[in-house]
């Protein structure tokens, strides 16, 4: 673990390292005087535990560095992340204490998205640090500002940060690559345009919620002529059963009439994939009880770009982390309900929208690599190490 490390290296430096359960026997505490490891066994304690937990080990043993190391099920993965997250920069914050996040590579996809929006959205980011190892995501590159170069594979996290002396201030961030440099900032997206396009995303497997949602498309079409249906089926579901529900999928779409504003994706292949759904669409539903893969990476991730959304759900994972609005298709019971409850959604929708529009009118708006750089430069220009 680099907090050993950084420990050992500075003895001039205090350390409040939390560590995950699967992090348990990487720490030597009683050899480093200035370490202090507490343990944080992420899938029996609730946030509030965790948060109480850094809270009063920040008070007793005053670090000057709090370190978090996201692994495979840290704080209980993508749902308590985002959240802790959040915590820690309200902890730090108006105290001389940094955050250093580690993030293993096998989070890099759902955590970036979660952690751009922290650096867009909070002032706190200069008490940051950012550090990542493991093999690098193609779609992901680190940024270091602070000397205007791109780390690569080839140098570790911790041998870059050892040669910028750890007990200097300075702030590192990254930008990641991919379909954000094409859209727009995530709390305007997709308001430019008068059409809703409402996004089913679920297991294509017999379950009445797609029946409930068809026929409740079938009524929103009636009312509404600028809304689209996508339906994205799970990738994990098996072939035999996906080919039967497809086949009465696409029957129900041509007999109610609803070619060119129903669309059917059998298959979205990755979480770039599902995080680029997340940023096109107005309207999200998600008609499944517990589908682990789609609500532990997507739930943060929504919670950071619901200002412009509605979710629609019956999956208490997404319960706390639900926008504008909110659809129980489960309370729903029928598709007039169903249906009412969408539009509802839809007449908040549009009052977002209207807001929105004015905030276009007076803004010139950048694609998102734009709008990132620009910020980061800022941060950057005073968060710059003084020698």
């Amino acid at each position: 673990m680099y907090a050993e490390h950084w420990a050992k290296d500075h003895k001039e430096i205090k350390i409040l390292a939390l560590a995950d359960y699967s992090s348990e026997n990487r720490f030597n505490v009683d050899t480093v005087d200035n370490l202090h490891v507490e343990r944080v066994w992420s899938r029996t304690m609730s946030r509030n535990q965790i948060v109480n937990i850094i809270k009063n080990k920040v008070e007793t043993f005053a670090p000057d560095i709090v370190h978090l190391h996201y692994n495979y099920f840290t704080f209980g993965g993508m749902m308590k992340s985002h959240m802790v997250l959040n915590d820690i920069l309200e902890l730090v914050s108006g105290k001389n204490i940094k955050s250093l996040i580690t993030l293993h590579s096998v989070v890099y996809k759902p955590l970036s998205r979660i952690i751009t929006d922290m650096l867009y959205t909070h002032i706190y980011t200069d008490k940051f640090e950012f550090m990542f190892r493991g093999l690098f995501n193609r779609t992901l590159r680190l940024t270091l500002f602070k000397a205007n170069a791109v780390v690569t594979p080839s140098i570790s996290a911790y041998d870059y940060v050892h040669k910028l002396r750890i007990n200097k201030t300075y702030s590192i961030f990254y930008i990641p690559l991919g379909y954000e440099f094409s859209a727009k900032i995530p709390y305007v997206n997709n308001l430019s345009s008068s059409r809703i396009n409402i996004s089913f995303i679920g297991t294509l497997s017999p379950y009445k919620g797609v029946d409930l949602l068809i026929k409740s498309f079938v009524m929103i079409n009636n009312t509404k002529e600028n809304v689209d249906l996508t339906i994205y089926g799970n990738p994990v579901t098996k072939a035999r059963k996906d080919d039967k529900y497809l086949r009465r999928l696409y029957g129900l779409v041509k007999s109610n009439q609803l070619e060119g504003v129903c669309h059917i994706e059998p298959r979205f292949h990755d979480y770039d994939e599902l995080m680029s759904l997340i940023f096109k669409s107005n309207i999200i539903v998600f008609p499944f009880k517990d589908d682990g893969i789609l609500s532990m990476s997507a739930s943060p991730y929504l919670a950071l770009n619901t200002t412009s959304k509605i979710v629609v759900t019956d999956s208490p994972r997404l319960s706390d982390f639900t926008g504008i609005g909110e659809v129980d298709i489960a309370k729903s019971g029928s598709v007039e309900s169903l249906t009412n409850s969408i539009l509802k959604a839809i007449e908040k929708l549009d009052a977002v929208r209207v807001t929105s529009q004015s905030f276009l009118q007076r803004h010139d708006v950048k694609t998102v690599s734009e709008q990132y750089y620009d910020l980061l430069m800022k941060l950057y220009s005073f968060s710059s190490p003084k020698e």
